[in-house]
């Protein structure tokens, strides 16, 4: 298996949180149910633990949490990176258990085949899930994802996930991801300005003339737009304009302002 299973740490010694019970027993249990690869026992009884929603300290919850995790990872050694990868998302980034050089095999082994297929621009043959708190893996999984969004034409997720990479990066890749961002930040600004023109025009389609407009809002804000003729009067009192639409359709201005709708 690539680790001893010798006896995990608890934390029988720390103290009660608001009264809040220790899972020593539990914590111990599920390390010997690791050691003699019973590793499915340590998820069943860890998701008991989480059913029962009762009152233990954090601390215990967390380890017991973790050693799920453990038992996933052992559990998933021969299946998929995302299986793989989802084990060591349980884990806590801060475990320090007996288990901690196999757990850290793992993360180097699985964050090795991340990078690869980054490189080799492979977004298809395998997939991962990282925990935020798994840093700088979490960042090349996230620049994965944008990547494997893009090849599958979902520029929405794109944008969703290029947008979780801090504008000050400077990781691996981060050449490549600035270059993308900017490419994806103009594509979406393009994309909207396209879906705004779209919602103007329905807007326009939609909009009748109405009294207080002015010559502008009548020519570029509806659906009557451009008069076939203008027919203007200038008097002392002012300037008075028919606009002369088809099918026996008037407007009429007072200094700029419609004041009549004839139909």
């Amino acid at each position: 298996m690539g680790c001893s299973k010798g006896a995990e740490k608890t934390n029988a010694d720390q103290p009660k949180e608001d009264g809040a019970k220790p899972l020593t027993q539990e914590i111990k249990q599920a390390t010997e149910y690791i050691h003699n690869e019973e590793y499915h026992k340590v998820i069943e009884l860890n998701q008991d633990i989480i059913k029962e929603n009762g009152n233990y300290i954090k601390k215990d919850k967390e380890e017991l949490a973790s050693l799920e995790g453990v038992a996933r990872l052992y559990q998933s050694e021969d299946d998929t990176m995302l299986i793989r990868s989802r084990g060591l998302k349980e884990v806590s980034i801060t475990y320090k258990g007996n288990f901690k050089e196999y757990v850290k095999g793992q993360r180097e082994a699985l964050k090795t085949q991340l990078m690869s297929d980054i490189e080799n621009k492979d977004f298809k043959t395998n997939f991962y899930v990282y925990d935020e708190s798994y840093k700088p893996e979490y960042y090349y999984y996230v620049y994965f994802i944008v990547m494997r969004s893009r090849e599958l034409n979902n520029d929405i997720q794109a944008k969703y996930y290029i947008d979780k990479i801090p504008q000050d990066y400077k990781g691996a890749f981060k050449e490549e991801i600035n270059d993308l961002r900017k490419v994806i930040n103009k594509e979406f600004e393009e994309e909207q300005e396209e879906l705004n023109q779209i919602a103007l025009k329905e807007k326009i389609a939609n909009t009748q003339p109405g009294i207080g407009m002015t010559t502008n809002e009548v020519i570029n804000e509806t659906n009557w737009g451009k008069p076939l003729d203008i027919n203007k009067t200038t008097t002392i009192n002012g300037v008075r304009e028919q606009w002369v639409y088809g099918g026996s359709r008037y407007l009429y201005f007072e200094d700029g302002i419609l004041t009549t709708i004839q139909e």
